[in-house]
């Protein structure tokens, strides 16, 4: 949606639906680093810059105070502009790593990407305080480390 300058205001805003599906990373693009090099379908997912909501706007308005006076107070202070842009959008994916190689696959260098193996559902209700929300955003007692091979 844009309204052009009129009455000293204009106004931009935009939204987008969108869903970002990879088999690697934006980090892993100059070396592949899947799970399995032998089956990159099981590296297929979210990409970890997809942000399904976004909703941008911005806007210029010019101060009407002083605009048509031509006195020195109002040169100096008469023709100012008021802007802004303003973004709002979901968070972004991320990847739970084990930080080893357990799989011998040699891909997964320098960084241990192998996965860990999930043990029920990791996810916390949404309803405890926000101090316990930053603490612990899921439950790590969910993951163990991959078997070894």
């Amino acid at each position: 949606m844009n309204r052009r300058f009129n009455h000293g205001h204009t106004v931009l805003v935009s939204y987008a639906f969108a869903k970002a599906i990879d088999e690697s990373g934006t980090g892993d693009s100059a070396q592949w680093m899947g799970q399995n090099p032998k089956d990159r379908r099981g590296s297929r997912g979210l990409g970890d810059y997809d942000i399904r909501q976004r909703l941008v706007a911005s806007w210029l308005w010019e101060i009407p105070f002083l605009r048509a006076n031509q006195s020195a107070l109002g040169r100096i202070l008469g023709r100012w502009q008021l802007s802004g842009v303003l973004t709002l959008q979901d968070g972004m994916p991320f990847r739970v790593t084990t930080g080893r190689d357990n799989s011998l696959q040699g891909v997964n260098m320098p960084y241990g990407a192998d996965r860990p193996d999930v043990l029920g559902n990791p996810k916390l209700p949404a309803d405890r305080p926000k101090d316990q929300v930053l603490a612990r955003y899921f439950d790590t007692s969910k993951y163990v480390a991959n078997q070894l091979g």
